[in-house]
């Protein structure tokens, strides 16, 4: 993230003369590797699709950006507080930007407040620059930690997933994984006091 933003904040940086090549041109070459790999076209993601994707992030990472646009994505970036401060952050943030983001917030904020209620010893702590290392997540994301920062479980949402495997129609999903030895021996030192 550090040398995105890096390379956001000194367009200067970027490589040039390098445009995105032409979709068909694109298709054909991942058709073709597709195919010396033995692998499917069909049944999983077209050629099509990665073609478009591979040229979405080319596009993305040739467009410039405003200078406020990326000191405002580091200001957003460095929020880490427990959740309903982080989100009156945010949301100030927002409405001195010119932002309406009140709806996701309202929703992120009831996610809080239901970790909260479940837990109410628990702190719920708003990173918002924490990303989890799978890139299927679209949604809220997650880590529990014990009291020495071991992550216990993790997961969130992936709502676009299935659709990319194939689904004919949209499937909300969200999931996690759980560490179960972790879990044990963080429930015996809360034993133990």
């Amino acid at each position: 993230m550090g040398r995105l933003l890096e390379r956001l904040a000194n367009p200067e940086a970027r490589p040039a003369g390098h445009a995105p090549d032409a979709r068909e041109t694109v298709i054909e070459i991942v058709t073709d590797s597709m195919l010396s790999a033995g692998l499917s076209l069909i049944g999983s993601r077209t050629p099509e699709e990665i073609a478009d994707r591979y040229l979405e992030k080319q596009a993305l990472d040739a467009a410039p950006i405003p200078e406020p646009t990326v000191r405002l994505l580091i200001e957003y970036l460095s929020v880490v507080d427990r959740a309903q401060e982080a989100l009156d952050r945010i949301g100030a943030m927002c409405r001195a930007h010119g932002f309406d983001f009140e709806e996701p917030l309202f929703e992120v904020r009831n996610h809080a407040a239901a970790l909260s209620a479940l837990s109410p010893k628990a702190d719920v702590i708003f990173d918002a620059g924490f990303s989890p290392r799978l890139d299927y997540y679209t949604g809220i994301v997650f880590e529990m930690t014990g009291y020495d920062g071991e992550v216990l479980a993790s997961g969130g949402e992936y709502d676009r997933l299935l659709l990319r495997l194939g689904a004919t129609e949209h499937v909300a999903a969200s999931g996690c994984a759980l560490w179960t030895e972790r879990l044990e021996q963080e429930a015996q030192r809360l034993a133990q006091g």
